[in-house]
């Protein structure tokens, strides 16, 4: 299986997890609080190495997404209760992500293909390392 797949199985399952295993709205707050500080440091991360102006959009609409989910619990809410304004932003933004991997694959096919190639052989931990994230070069010295 793909390592990025696992990763997002990964997360789902210890999402859900928190969910029932821990006090709410606390263990909510907490789980989208580690989010989204590591998918900021993912998105300077990816930003620094590679230069993808898409990647690197998708990867702030994740950050602050969460950060959107994270105050709909900290305000008492959940996403079934929020209001539609504060629920749209969150969902919005969480919808941005899948369109940036879509651009990403479109704008950059030459990156992203090499990205795909960096990746073989990797797992779980290389991804969570952030080793899956390759450094290319060419980007670093012609920034979009």
């Amino acid at each position: 299986m793909n390592p990025g797949a696992i990763f997002g199985f990964s997360v789902a399952v210890v999402f859900m997890l928190s969910q029932v295993l821990l006090p709410q709205p606390g263990g909510a707050i907490a789980w989208f609080a580690i989010l989204a500080a590591g998918l900021a440091v993912y998105t300077a991360v990816v930003w620094h190495r590679m230069r993808l102006w898409a990647v690197t959009a998708g990867g702030i609409a994740a950050a602050l997404g969460s950060v959107a989910v994270l105050s709909i619990y900290a305000l008492g809410y959940s996403m079934l209760t929020a209001p539609d304004a504060m629920a749209w932003v969150a969902y919005s933004l969480i919808a941005l992500v899948p369109l940036s991997v879509l651009a990403a694959s479109r704008f950059h096919q030459a990156e992203w293909e090499a990205w795909k190639k960096h990746m073989e052989g990797m797992g779980l931990s290389d991804i969570l390392l952030l080793r899956h994230i390759p450094r290319l070069s060419k980007r670093d010295s012609k920034p979009n």
